[in-house]
């Protein structure tokens, strides 16, 4: 992501948290209903995908906002976000 994207991408966090007055540890879903903010993270996702790190770019929304940000800022392992993935979607298939 370079430095206009990631300005773009903190901007639109911000929107979404004032909008919605959510905490920074609320679950990603509520992003499926607000399409901008939702089309940014899904654009996100898709240069995950290109790095290996996701599978889809939908899984983005399985991230936390803390978590979000510590892959954007490296400190966040490919493998760590992995496992993150594969126990969300685990967990969902369980209760849907």
């Amino acid at each position: 992501m370079n430095k206009e994207d990631s300005e773009n991408f903190k901007y639109l966090v911000n929107i979404g948290k004032i909008l919605r007055k959510e905490r920074d540890y609320h679950h990603f879903l509520w992003l499926k209903n607000t399409a901008p903010i939702r089309d940014f993270f899904l654009m996100y996702g898709t240069n995950l995908v290109k790095q290996g790190i996701l599978k889809e770019p939908e899984d983005i929304f399985l991230f936390w906002l803390p978590e979000i940000y510590r892959l954007e800022e490296g400190e966040l392992s490919k493998e760590e976000a992995k496992e993150i993935i594969l126990i969300r979607k685990k967990h969902w298939k369980e209760i849907l």
